[in-house]
């Protein structure tokens, strides 16, 4: 809680020559205005200092409100209680729970937390700098989540909103995101950073492999944190065996030989040879690989000592899998299946045709005033095809 809710305290403002001291009433409204510009300024509650450079400051029963009637950007640092500003700023407001409420104006904003509070940061319009520093900060927006797109680099993040009223905000420190119909739990992923192009390369392509549809972003995201938090990719092989989607794909997987024949076809997009067939279908039914292991163990097999064409067509899917989740940032899983059906099987493979139907997708996904919530990395995973015009 910022102030009492109800008690008098001495309010003091310098400006290098000029000292003012009144006596702050909560429970009133008390205004001060300044006719000769922003002053340097200290408000002293007990602990709790505030730097200021408003013109006209209003503060309320357990809220701490500073108006402004510059069109200038807030800038400053929140902390335990304190707000050290460089510029003017709109509001601050704490609750009885100790949750602060920052909120910058539709300029471009730097709002900076301190310490343990949880802060609530609404940059509004402009370019924001929202930096939560220690404690669960949130990053609150005014819009539906489906018209931002987020971008997860290995030092940034960025959201943007594609309609352009609350602008393109840099986010440090920041565990959870507010939209005005859902909300997002960062720290979800804020260890998949740590993986090279390589691992995170291996998960897609399992991830493909296993599904049978370019992956959705979220999802993937969510698999590529715990591989990097050091579960291995057999124990998230494991993990993706046991889920209700892997159960629609393999409807009867203790009939092995038409559990072999399914696998095949999803991750080599082909029917198992007579000998292949006989050799995984003996693994199996002796137990000497498990259901969940084996799609992972078809990716390694086709990998080290497979024919070429099997390399080719799981390296192709793998990419469009990427440029669809990793690159373009969606997680339509409808939109998914579509595009692993137009790259068909080795004897149709169509990655031309794949990769143009994930840039319709898309184009329908950033469309204005509407679209989906777009999700994508930078500098994690390579483009796959950042040379293809």
């Amino acid at each position: 809680m910022l102030v009492p809710a109800s008690g008098t305290y001495s309010l003091k403002f310098t400006d290098n020559s000029n000292n003012f001291v009144g006596l702050l009433k909560i429970g009133e409204t008390n205004s001060y205005t300044f006719d000769s510009g922003p002053p340097d300024g200290i408000i002293d509650f007990e602990a709790d200092f505030v730097n200021i450079f408003p013109q006209i400051i209003q503060i309320q029963a357990a809220t701490f409100e500073i108006e402004t009637v510059s069109s200038s950007g807030l800038s400053g640092t929140w902390s335990n209680g304190s707000f050290v500003s460089q510029a003017v700023f709109d509001l601050i407001d704490a609750d009885p729970n100790g949750v602060v409420r920052v909120q910058g104006l539709a300029s471009d904003d730097i709002l900076t937390g301190q310490g343990n509070n949880s802060n609530i940061f609404t940059g509004l319009g402009g370019n924001d700098v929202l930096n939560g520093d220690a404690g669960n900060d949130t990053a609150a927006y005014l819009s539906n989540q489906s018209v931002f797109s987020l971008a997860l680099g290995k030092d940034s993040i960025s959201i943007t909103d594609r309609n352009g009223s609350e602008g393109t905000d840099t986010l440090v420190n920041i565990e959870n995101l507010a939209f005005a119909d859902k909300t997002l739990d960062l720290n979800a992923f804020s260890s998949l950073t740590q993986l090279n192009d390589t691992q995170f390369k291996a998960l897609a392509e399992m991830y493909v492999a296993y599904f049978n549809r370019a992956p959705d972003a979220e999802g993937l995201f969510y698999w590529a944190d715990k591989l990097a938090e050091g579960q291995t990719l057999d124990q998230i092989a494991e993990k993706f065996f046991d889920q209700d989607e892997t159960r629609a794909i393999y409807t009867d997987p203790s009939n092995t030989d038409a559990f072999v024949k399914a696998v095949y076809a999803n991750v080599l997009g082909r029917t198992p040879d007579a000998d292949g067939s006989a050799f995984w279908t003996g693994k199996l039914d002796s137990n000497e690989v498990t259901k969940g292991a084996f799609v992972l163990k078809i990716i390694q097999g086709a990998k080290n000592g497979g024919g070429a064409a099997d390399v080719a067509y799981l390296s192709d899917k793998t990419d469009l899998g990427i440029y669809f989740s990793a690159i373009k940032g969606m997680s339509d899983g409808a939109d998914g299946k579509q595009v692993m059906a137009t790259f068909g099987d080795q004897a149709t493979s169509n990655k031309t045709g794949a990769k143009t139907a994930i840039d319709g997708h898309y184009a329908d996904a950033t469309t204005s005033g509407g679209g989906e919530f777009l999700f994508n990395l930078v500098g994690i995973v390579d483009n796959p095809f950042a040379d293809v015009v």
